[in-house]
């Protein structure tokens, strides 16, 4: 896949392409697959991606800690789990977080065919407006895996493809208080910080990371209101 310019900031493509969408038209950029640099941001704000849900009870205690810090974050949802769930996705969006589109099944793209691809997005999508009102604006790639085909085939069909610049490793179900200590050891402004739903033991760490990160003058926020952050700063 052919990346962006080093002259060309990801933050400030990532935007355009946001700018491009609310306006009806095709993003022609998309972030690449290596994991970007965190955004040019001159004070404390964040963003964190949480993947693979909505989940009960894991979903709801993030959204809880959340809630209680006062900060934002958003939320790669799978559309069974939308189906399944549809009182949390609900919640997802009244208490003013951000919906991504990652799939209706959660698949391996890889053995998956254009068409297939494209039904799994639609599908989802049909799922998540209809239960929340909402068109997801950003694609997450199932495991963070995404080919250079499937990336332009993603971005045909409108969607920007979002990648966090710091992964906290809790799919890798490290010991307790790792995922904590990662967070924290490696926060920095401007990052955008993906963990998920659907790992327990680091879910049920979420409301101690985020209370420290508060304490510490960190504020989370949506992608999208991250970016609008970053523009306004440069």
């Amino acid at each position: 896949m052919k990346k962006p310019s080093r002259s060309i900031p990801l933050w400030s493509i990532l935007l355009l392409q946001l700018v491009m969408l609310c306006h009806g038209q095709t993003a022609s950029l998309v972030i690449g697959e290596d994991l970007p640099s965190p955004l040019p941001i001159a004070d404390r704000k964040i963003a964190f991606l949480f993947d693979d849900g909505p989940l009960p009870g894991n979903t709801a205690t993030i959204l809880d800690a959340l809630k209680k810090t006062g900060m934002k974050a958003t939320f790669s949802v799978v559309g069974k789990n939308v189906q399944a769930s549809p009182e949390l996705a609900r919640r997802i969006v009244a208490e003013g977080h951000e919906l991504a589109n990652q799939t209706w099944s959660h698949p391996d793209l890889s053995k998956l065919s254009p068409e297939q691809i494209l039904s799994e997005l639609q599908k989802a999508e049909e799922v998540i407006h209809a239960t929340t009102g909402v068109h997801a604006r950003f694609f997450r790639p199932p495991d963070g895996q995404l080919s250079p085909e499937n990336a332009e085939l993603i971005k045909s069909a409108g969607y920007l493809i979002l990648m966090p610049t710091f992964d906290s490793g809790d799919w890798r179900c490290p010991p307790a208080g790792m995922v904590r200590k990662a967070i924290l050891d490696g926060v920095t402004p401007g990052a955008m910080i993906l963990a998920h739903d659907s790992f327990p033991k680091s879910v049920a760490e979420m409301p101690g990371i985020l209370e420290e990160l508060s304490k510490r003058g960190f504020e989370s926020l949506t992608v999208t209101d991250l970016l609008l952050q970053a523009v306004a700063q440069n």
